[in-house]
C-alpha cells in the first residue's frame, strides 16, 4: 500500500493491523530516481526531455522500410517542473522535495505536497523517473 501521510477515512479504517503497519510503504520517504536512458536538452523556459520509445515487433525492418516509426518521446517542461525534476538526484527524498517546493514558493508543506506527488505520478507514468523505496534502520541499528 502506498501512502503519502494523509489519512482518507472513506478510503480505510482509522486503524492498520500490524501486518498493514508493516507493509506500508510511505511515498514521502522514497527517493526519485532520473531515467539514465533520458536525453536532456534546455531550453529557455524550461526542459525537453528525450525519451526511447519500446522497440515493438513490427518496427523491425522490412515494416520499419514502409511505415517508419520515431525512436523517441519528447515531454516539455516548464521552469517548475525543471526545478523539481533536477531536484531528483537519487539523493533527496520525496519529502524533502516537498519542504524545498514550499520554502521556494512560499506554500504550505500540504500544498506543496499535492503539488510535487501529483507532478511526480506524471513523470512516472511517462518513465521518466522512478520511485526507490528506500531502508530506513529501525530501533536495533539494521533496516
Amino acid at each position: 500500500m502506498l501512502s503519502a501521510r494523509a489519512h482518507d477515512p472513506g478510503q480505510h479504517g482509522s486503524v492498520l493491523s500490524t501486518s498493514d503497519a508493516a507493509a506500508r510503504v510511505d511515498v514521502l520517504d522514497m527517493v526519485p530516481t532520473v531515467n539514465q536512458a533520458m536525453r536532456i536538452e534546455t531550453q529557455e523556459t524550461g526542459l525537453l526531455l528525450w525519451l526511447p520509445l519500446r522497440q515493438r515487433w513490427w518496427m523491425k525492418p522490412p515494416l520499419s522500410w514502409i511505415f517508419p516509426y520515431r525512436k523517441e518521446k519528447g515531454i516539455a517542461l516548464d521552469a517548475m517542473g525543471r526545478q523539481v525534476l533536477e531536484a531528483c538526484t537519487g539523493e533527496a527524498t520525496v519529502e524533502r522535495i516537498v519542504e524545498v517546493f514550499a520554502e521556494r514558493h512560499q506554500l504550505r508543506f500540504h500544498e506543496a505536497r499535492q503539488s510535487v506527488l501529483s507532478f511526480l505520478r506524471m513523470l512516472v507514468e511517462r518513465r521518466v523517473i522512478a520511485l526507490v523505496a528506500v531502508a530506513l534502520p529501525t530501533e536495533g541499528g539494521r533496516p
